[in-house]
This record gives C-alpha cells, sequence and structure tokens, in this order.
C-alpha cells in the first residue's frame, strides 16, 4: 500500500472543501469517508476490506436498521430520565464466562446511576440480561415509508457535483468508486429521519453525557450532532491503536471534521493522544485501558513461555505466507506456533487460506481470552493490529511485517518492534533476542501506550467532564 494514502485523500478532501457539502440540507462528507476511504485502500492494496464498503453502505437494509424506533422506543417503559445515555456496540468478549464489553462495562459498573442502554440498532432501551428484539412488521412498514420518500429526496444541484467527485476519486487513487450520488442520496435521507427520532429520545431521557466506544457509524454521527445542539457532551472511549494513519480521527480540515466528531476521546494513553488530529473543539485525555488492568492482574500467574510464537492474523495474506514458511524453520529451533484468527476471518478462513488449513499448526478461530496469549507468548508477529501494541503493553517482544512500517514507524524507531519480510528475517530476529544476554527493554514504550490506573482516570475524566458541561450536578460512584 502506498504510505501516503492516508495523507493524500486527508489533503483531497480538503482541497475540495467536502465537509461544506450538503444533500437536500444534510452535510454527508463525514458521514462516508472512512467507508469510502476502507474502499479506496482495499482496492488499491487488493486486500479484503476490514469493513463495509460504500457500495454496502448504499444498500437498502441501512434504513431498516432504525426499525420501528420512534413508534415502540419511546413509548417503551424502560425509557426513563437516566444520568448517562450508553450506545452498547457488539464488541463484546467471554470473560469468565459472562458475556462482557470490555471498554463500556468495567466504567459502568463503577457507578451508582443505571444508564440508559441503547443497542447497536437503536432497536430499544435494553436490560443486558434480557436483549429485545426487533419487530419485524415494523421494519417492513418504516422499509415501505422511506421507500416512498426516497424517490423525492433528490438535490440534483449535488447529483452533478458528485457524479463529478466519483471521476475525480476514481483519478486521483486509480479505483472504481461507483453509485456515490446514490450512497449520499439514501444517508442523507436516513439522517433526517432518524434525527427526529433522536431528538425525542435525548428529550425524554435528558442525559448528563452520551457514550460510545466507536462513533464512527451513522446512528453515531447524528446522535453527536443532536447531543452538541442541546449542550450534552459525548464520550468515545478508545476502543484499539490508531494513530496518524486512521482516517476518522484525523482531519486536516479541522472545521468541517468538528461536526460529528465527539467531544472528548479518553485514550489508552500519550502516545494515542500525541498521534490523532483532532478537529477543532475535540479533546483527547488520556486516562488509561481499563480492560487490559483488569487482565493483567487476574492473570499475573500465567507463566510466559520462551519457545512460544504466536501470529496475530487481520485480513493479511502476506502474513499468512511468512507463517507458513516459518513452521518447519521454528521446529528446528524447538519453537511453538500459533495462529490467533481475527474474528471477521473466522467463520470462513479455510476459504480465504487454504494453505493454512493444510499445515500443522494450532489455528484458534474460537473466542479466546487474548491475553492469556500475550502473557503465554514471549513473541507475538503481525501486521496492523491493536494486539501488537497490548502485546508491548504486556511486555512481549514484537515482530511486524515490512508492509506495515508506515503504520509501525515509531514502535520501530524505539525499538519495542522488530520488522521482517521473510520467514528467515523473523526468526533470525527471534533467535537474535533469545540468544542476546541484554533483551529489549519496552517499559518506556509501554507507558506511553497505556497510562495506568486506567478506571480512576476514566471515573475522574468524565465526572471533569459533566462537571464543565451545562449540567451542574456530576454523577455519583460507587
Amino acid at each position: 500500500m502506498d504510505m501516503d494514502i492516508t495523507e493524500q485523500f486527508l489533503q483531497f478532501e480538503m482541497d475540495l472543501g467536502l465537509f461544506s457539502r450538503t444533500y437536500c440540507g444534510e452535510h454527508y462528507w463525514h458521514l462516508i469517508r472512512f467507508n469510502l476511504f476502507e474502499q479506496i485502500k482495499a482496492e488499491k492494496t487488493h486486500k479484503k476490506p476490514f469493513s463495509n464498503t460504500i457500495r454496502a453502505t448504499a444498500k437498502i437494509k441501512v434504513l431498516l436498521r432504525i426499525s420501528f424506533c420512534a413508534i415502540a422506543q419511546l413509548l417503551n417503559p424502560k425509557l426513563r430520565d437516566a444520568d448517562i445515555l450508553l450506545h452498547y456496540q457488539d464488541i463484546y468478549r467471554n470473560i469468565d464466562g459472562l458475556l462482557t464489553n470490555v471498554f463500556l462495562d468495567p466504567l459502568m459498573n463503577q457507578f451508582c446511576t443505571q444508564p440508559v442502554y441503547i443497542d447497536p440498532d437503536f432497536r430499544a432501551p435494553f436490560d443486558r440480561r434480557y436483549p429485545n428484539s426487533s419487530t419485524g412488521v415494523m421494519r417492513f412498514l418504516l422499509y415501505r415509508t422511506l421507500s416512498a420518500i426516497f424517490r423525492t429526496h433528490v438535490d440534483k444541484k449535488e447529483d452533478l457535483f458528485l457524479e463529478s467527485l466519483e471521476r475525480k476519486i476514481n483519478e486521483e487513487f486509480h479505483v472504481s468508486v461507483f453509485s456515490l450520488a446514490y450512497t449520499v442520496r439514501r444517508i442523507s435521507l436516513y439522517c433526517q429521519a432518524f434525527s427526529i427520532y433522536v431528538k425525542k429520545l435525548l428529550f425524554k431521557v435528558k442525559p448528563k453525557v452520551v457514550l460510545t466506544s466507536c462513533h464512527y457509524s451513522t446512528r453515531i454521527f447524528v446522535l453527536i450532532k443532536e447531543a452538541r445542539k442541546m449542550g450534552i457532551p459525548v464520550i468515545e472511549l478508545q476502543h484499539g491503536m490508531f494513530g496518524s494513519k486512521h482516517i476518522s480521527y484525523n482531519f486536516l480540515d479541522k472545521v468541517g471534521g468538528k461536526l460529528y466528531f465527539p467531544d472528548y476521546i479518553l485514550t489508552y494513553g500519550q502516545y494515542s493522544s500525541d498521534k490523532m488530529r483532532l478537529p477543532f473543539g475535540a479533546k483527547a485525555i488520556k486516562t488509561g485501558f481499563v480492560y487490559m488492568e483488569m487482565r493483567m492482574k487476574k492473570l499475573q500467574d500465567i507463566k510466559r513461555q520462551d519457545k512460544l510464537i504466536v501470529f496475530y492474523s487481520s485480513f493479511e495474506e502476506c502474513l499468512i505466507s511468512v507463517l507458513i514458511a516459518s513452521i518447519s524453520l521454528a521446529r528446528k529451533y524447538g519453537y511453538e506456533l500459533i495462529c490467533k484468527l481475527h474474528p471477521g476471518e473466522a467463520a470462513h478462513w479455510r476459504e480465504y487460506y487454504p494453505s493454512l488449513a493444510n499445515a500443522d499448526i494450532e489455528v484458534i478461530d474460537a473466542p479466546i481470552d487474548i491475553y492469556e496469549l500475550f502473557l503465554r507468548g514471549k513473541h507475538h508477529v503481525g501486521v496492523v493490529s491493536t494486539t501488537l501494541y497490548e502485546a508491548i503493553g504486556t511486555g512481549g517482544f514484537v515482530h511486524t511485517h515490512v508492509s506495515a512500517e508506515s503504520y509501525m514507524h515509531d514502535m520501530l524507531e524505539a525499538g519495542a518492534a522488530r520488522q521482517f519480510s521473510t520467514a528467515d528475517e523473523l526468526m533470525n530476529n527471534i533467535l537474535e533476542i533469545d540468544r542476546s544476554f541484554d533483551s529489549p527493554d519496552n517499559s518506556r514504550i509501554a507507558a506511553q501506550l497505556f497510562e495506568p490506573n486506567a478506571l480512576e482516570n476514566q471515573i475522574d475524566a468524565i465526572q471533569n467532564i459533566v462537571k464543565g458541561s451545562a449540567n451542574e450536578n456530576s454523577l455519583h460512584c460507587i
């Protein structure tokens, strides 16, 4: 991948003033830029896209997600006044037999006040023990209603601009983006319809703060915009390692990026806070990673296995090729190999990587406490993944593929990671570390990645944000 594709995209959108463009009165560029960038990146690298592409966003299914929210949810007795409105994404891990949202649950357990939980599809407020199901009949009615409105929801002038923009994108990035005007038309209608519901939701719940762990989805964009109008701060808890290459947290157009961006990002540490280029008004506060500290304490008795090498796959065929070639080399020197698949690969990995399916190696394709792997393995191998940063934070040695040099530059420069392109280079790096009497010390960079005392820091940060907002009273903790 061209190492400057992120900068090229950021400059492109600023030069054309795309954040200021509207469709039927709705600012749309921020709503589509993440998926569009992911599509461009996937086409340029011939890589399986990690997220939905812009074409997937154009499907009518997106509109169906709001279900019968305005009818059923606002009448739901569970919808009540609450200090916290919490958007509860499907980011779960099986922890000690319990399905846990690792970013939000540890924090929510500290507050006396019970938040109103909104599920990922905004179907209804819910109790985590008894999740609500959606209603097919109302979905169908909503589908027919919005489909009828869609025929009259047209901005002909902007349609012409989007057709021109589509050609410019394809020429600039050498890709084949299409249906841009159709996509924008859908999303702008969705946002206008969904805004009506979100206003009523916020008015009824009257939260002092809105919490989420990932802001870049259409529903959360609308929630952010409407909450800001009502003076309610929106806080995002960092959900993965991101820096100067993550398009959703970097803006050259500091003014244009503000409309749909959270007011605060509570980051893992100084490293993440420094690497983002946020829009005007947004603030990054280093607080740490609560879940990581909890697991480290829980699993502190696990012994590290000096001969264990863990590969972390994340839709990168180059890594799988090195892994296959490393099997015989590793065994020659007495090493054990494990491959941990990304959750998005787990269902179809045998189709993605037939060579791996036929290899004599342990492949983990089911949920597992990944911190056991961090603590068991001495060497951790990957391309671009949050797991590599977590491995550094838990005291392991990290090896990253040469294709990730632009993303892992700081870790490589600090000596916290080593680079490889072939199985021979990887094994030589591992042997050099293990035979050295003076192994690399990653404690300094680990401290920059993950701020200590995370739970206390997050509670203090949220309390201070609420006190500084239009709300006079703070949140009460246990």
